[in-house]
Order: structure tokens, then sequence, then C-alpha cells
């Protein structure tokens, strides 16, 4: 019922192939992984139960290039869904428009990243209101040109879930967890990103 690989080095050729074999499951999470719109396409094609999906990926620098590619797959494939979340994808605002349509049943919804998303459409005010769950993208520049004594992370989180430890690693990979870290810490191209913090909570 559940197939989890966050993280893991499966290709998406396999991943492709496995999909007729999980006809049963209803979550599914590949976070991470390498996957394109054939692979979520299989998945939606063999797996009509799945009912939660995970596509988060690492953070994406804002000037990447917007791709649907992915949210459209989801969207003609996947209308079942009720839980999906897409952190640091790099879908564009029609891709968004897609999965809204479409994709009815939605209850929770995480583009936490998702810099490529315009958050001043009207539709996604909706979608908003619409989700029980609706976690939005953070506004890059609206970070990190705020003086920060006037910063309110409540401005720009949902709510105090936003540092989600269960989007992204498990605890036998805070290895890597910390080499992502150090290097979202440094600047790159003049912007300096951030990684939510994975700690484990007390």
């Amino acid at each position: 019922r559940v197939l989890r690989i966050p993280y893991s080095l499966v290709t998406e050729d396999c991943l492709c192939q496995l999909a007729p074999k999980f006809k049963f499951v209803t979550f599914l999470d590949i976070s991470g992984c390498t996957f394109s719109r054939a692979c979520v396409e299989s998945f939606g094609k063999h797996c009509h139960l799945i009912t939660r999906l995970n596509l988060n990926m690492y953070p994406q620098s804002s000037s990447a290039t917007p791709n649907d590619d992915v949210a459209f797959a989801v969207a003609q494939y996947m209308p079942q869904l009720k839980h999906l979340e897409m952190a640091y994808g790099v879908l564009s605002n029609i891709g968004l428009k897609a999965l809204l349509e479409k994709c009815t049943n939605l209850e929770h919804l995480d583009l936490r990243g998702c810099w490529q998303l315009n958050m001043e459409d009207g539709f996604v005010e909706q979608a908003r209101k619409r989700f029980k769950v609706f976690h939005a993208p953070v506004v890059e520049e609206d970070i990190y040109n705020t003086d920060d004594s006037e910063f309110d992370v409540s401005d720009y989180y949902d709510d105090s879930d936003y540092y989600d430890e269960d989007m992204w690693f498990d605890s036998d990979l805070e290895e890597m967890d910390d080499l992502i870290m150090e290097m979202h810490e440094e600047e790159i191209n003049g912007t300096l990103y951030f990684w939510p913090d994975t700690s484990p909570s007390p």
C-alpha cells in the first residue's frame, strides 16, 4: 500500500518498470528521485488507488526555467489525489491551474519553495481557501530584502507546521542533510537560499 523511496538513486527507467507491479499502492513518495512526466504517467496509468503523492525536490534557483510537464501528468493521470506535495518544484501558474482544475479531491497541497509561481493570481487565493492544508511558496525577495527586525515568519508560512521534517529526510540520511545545508548556506549568484530545519523533534 505504501511505496516510499525518497532521495534514492533509483533510475526513472526502473520506476517506470516497477509501476505496474504496485497496483494497490495508495501512498507514493519519490521525492528527490530522478523522475519526469513519463514516470508520473506510468504510476498514474497503473496505480489508480494512489491518493497521496510526494514529489518534493531539492531547493531550486528562483531563476530556474518553469516546467509544467510533471504537473500536467499529475493532473491528467492522478485526478483522484487528496494529498500532493511538490515542494521546490518548478511548475508555473499554468501547471498549478491544471492541478486545481483536474484534481478536484485535493485537500492538502504543498508548494513550498516553488519560486516560479505568481501568488498574486486570483485563482491561487481561491486555492488557499479551498484546501484544508495549503503551504504556499515563500517569496524569495520578500524574505531577503526585509529588515530582520521586521521579519515575521507568520507572514509567509500558513502555520507552524512549515518546517515539516517528514517532508525532507528520514533520520538515517542526516549526513546528506548536513551536506545540503552547507551548500545552501552559501550565496549562489547573489541569492541566499535556506534549507528547512530537519532536526528531530525533542
